[in-house]
Parts: C-alpha cells; structure tokens; sequence
C-alpha cells in the first residue's frame, strides 16, 4: 500500500549563480544576451519526515534568519487563496521578500501536482488530502543555503529559484504520487527533460515574483551553467549552449552596494519613456555590441582574445552608462582595473552598484600572473572600499577568478532512511 512505499528520504539540489557577459537590459527588448554560470552556488537540501511534531512544509534560510512553517490546508490552496504573509512573519523594506517569494512556490507546486494527479479534483478534496497529509505527521523541510552574492547582479534570486525548485518538485512529485495509492518506482524519479521543463516553468516564475517581467535569461544558465545565447521575442525563445574560449579570463567583482533589480528595470522603463528615440538607438546599439562580442568569442584562439573584444567591452560599458545605472562604485573598480592596464571591465546584472565583471588582457609578449594581480586587486578594494559581509566566508570586497564551465543544476545527494536529518 501507499504508506509503506513513502520512506522518510533526504534530496539535495545545487544550482550556480550567473554573470551577463553582454546583453543586460536589452534582453528585455528582444535583444541578444551571453551569459554564464558563476562558481558561487545555492544548495537546497529537501527531506520528507513521516514522524514530525509539526505537519506541513517547513523553511530554512539561514542566510535570512527566515524559518516559516506552511500548514498542509495553507500549500494545498490554490495560488493566491489563502496568503502565506502571515506565516512568513517578515517584512521586506523593497519588494517581495524571499521567504513570501519561496512560499507561493510552494503554493504554486502543489496546484501543479494536485492538477496532475487528481485532475478531477473538487476544493472539498484538497481538504481532505490536508488532513491526511497533517494525520500522517507529514512534513517537507527545506533548507536553502547559498553563497552567491545576494543583490549584486549575480543571479541569487534565479539560482535559489533553480535550487529550491528542483528539489521541490522532486519531493511533492514522490509525496503526491504515493498518495496516489500508485506503487513508487524510484527510478521514474530522475531528471529528465519533463523534470527539468517544470524546473525551468518553476524557476521562471519566482523570478516574475522578484523581478517583474524578467527576460528568463538568468534562471536559464543557473539551471543548464556552462555560457548560453538567449534571445526572447514575444513567447519564442532561442537559448543556444555555447562554448568559451580558455583566452577569455573573467573576475567578478562586487561593489557592496546592494540594489534590487526591479528598480534598476523600472529607471530604463522610465528612460525608454522619456526618451525614446535614444532608447531605441541604444537598444539596437547594444544589441549590435553583443553580436560582435559573440563573433570575437566563437572566433579567438585558445590563448589570445582578438584585441577588438576588449574595445566592445568597453563601448558595452559606456552605452549601459547612458541608461543611467552605472554608479560610483562600479566605475571607480573598473578605471582602477584599466588603470592598471590589467585589461576592461563592465558592469554585469541590473548595474547601480551590484557587481563589475572584469576581462583580463593576456598579451603574445605578456605571461600576466592572474593570481598576483587578484591578490593586489583585492589589497586595494579592501583600503577604497567599506567592509560588508557576504554569505559564507566571504568577508571583505574580492575578486574572484571565474572559471569557464560551472555546471548547472546538479542533484548532489539523494538518501532513504528513517535516521536522516538535515545538517549532517
């Protein structure tokens, strides 16, 4: 029977963070964007308990000192019908908390399975599987942990959202089909690309929930990593995997200037408004830049980036400085970086503070030791910059050397048993 199908088990999920090469804002347009998948991930480690005090879906963001509880009637409302604000405990100064973000996904996710398994249901049954479910002693517990800079551009929100909802939908998928009365096959439960379509349908929509009308280019490359061509007109999108070429060195580097993305998109909104012949001259131009940074990439050998890369960096850098939303902070790293004749940088995400990508120019005449100018970078921005605290152990203003092929989501563990618990 169903009960003694349903272990207790533990999944766990992991998703990189994201850098925009070339193409942010303009994305939005219609435009082409490179992106690729950072070093930094998110872990979302999911366990299902049959014996818990507490029924219902449990949170645990220790990065936000966050732990809502959601009881089994509350996830099992249709979206929007019963609000999960009150459960969250929490108030956010700018836009929509992560936590209210994580539990209408949860909401979502249940409507989703709930439709697949009782297609037929009736309002009067979704209460009915709540009281099972809660006289079961059932109990989701998700735990989000993430070292990818939050508010810096570099794809939190849409690795969180890649993390979480993989494992997620793992578990609901396991949980409800076991209510089924179906008798569980493990190895249906795998990622493919049913799994990995409803982890992209998922992730995109809590990135509607932070960011308004995102492009999708960010939950894209957080869930597939390696670098990707994306480009969005109307409901058609175009993602291609593309391969970078080990001359292209990257750095990222943070400003410690937080900013939300929305207010970033709402002031080239408002530019697109006021001016927009300008704004459409611009568009086109950075959407020009970026299909000759593709070009230059798809075409440098393996040592050296034609130097002609570093000029459309630059000019990429200077046309996003006329939308508005490049601040202090991300023009005094990069000057200081060209200054040092160490190579150009750029902002990188929804800009006004944020985060710098920084390109470095290795010359035929020039060995270039990354790893010593790192160091000396990181000497400086520690004296010009104030200290801030970033998840993890990361503590002081830093750039960090990106590697080129960061994998996408991963499912780094999964374990049945009565004696799993979180943390181990």
């Amino acid at each position: 029977g169903d009960e003694k199908s349903l272990e207790p088990f533990r999944v766990k999920f992991s998703a990189p963070g994201k850098i925009i090469i070339s193409g942010e804002h303009s994305v939005v347009y219609g435009k082409l964007g490179i992106a690729a998948a950072l070093d930094l991930r998110t872990i979302c480690t999911c366990k299902l308990r049959t014996n818990a005090k507490i029924p219902g879906v449990a949170l645990r963001l220790p990065d936000m000192n966050v732990n809502p509880l959601l009881p089994w009637d509350v996830v099992l409302s249709l979206t929007g019908k019963k609000d999960v604000g009150f459960y969250c405990s929490i108030d956010s100064e700018e836009g929509i908390h992560p936590g209210e973000v994580l539990c209408k996904s949860i909401q979502k996710v249940s409507e989703n399975f709930v439709q697949k398994y009782w297609p037929k249901r009736k309002n009067s049954d979704l209460d009915t599987i709540a009281v099972k479910l809660t006289k079961k002693n059932i109990q989701i517990e998700i735990e989000i942990s993430s070292l990818v800079f939050p508010n810096h551009g570099a794809g939190s929100s849409a690795s969180v959202g890649v993390a979480f909802g993989a494992g997620l939908i793992w578990t609901f998928d396991y949980l409800f089909s076991s209510l089924c009365k179906k008798k569980i096959d493990r190895s249906k439960f795998k990622i493919n690309k049913e799994f990995l379509k409803e982890v992209d349908e998922l992730a995109y929509f809590t990135e509607t929930l932070v960011h308004g009308k995102p492009s999708g280019i960010d939950n894209a490359i957080c869930r597939r990593g390696g670098a990707i061509t994306f480009r969005k007109n109307g409901e058609k999108v175009e993602i291609n995997e593309i391969k970078l070429p080990n001359s292209l060195i990257m750095g990222l580097a943070p400003t410690y200037k937080p900013r939300q993305t929305h207010t970033t998109v709402a002031k080239v909104s408002k530019f697109k408004k006021e001016y927009p012949d300008i704004f459409k001259n611009t568009m086109n131009s950075i959407g020009s830049c970026t299909e000759n940074i593709l070009d230059v990439l798809q075409n440098s050998s393996a040592k050296f980036l034609d130097s002609s890369f570093f000029d459309l960096i630059q000019m990429n850098h200077k046309l996003l400085s006329l939308l508005g939303i490049t601040d202090h902070e991300n023009n005094k790293i990069i000057k200081h970086f060209e200054k040092r004749k160490l190579g150009v940088g750029k902002i990188t995400g929804g800009g006004n503070g944020g985060s710098n990508i920084l390109f470095f120019q290795r010359n035929a005449d020039d060995g270039l030791d990354i790893e010593k100018h790192i160091d000396e970078l990181n000497k400086y921005f520690e004296k010009e910059f104030e200290k801030g605290k970033f998840p993890g152990s990361i503590d002081k203003p830093i750039v960090l050397l990106q590697s080129l092929n960061c994998p996408g989501l991963k499912m780094e563990e999964l374990n049945f048993g009565e004696d799993l618990t979180l943390g181990e």
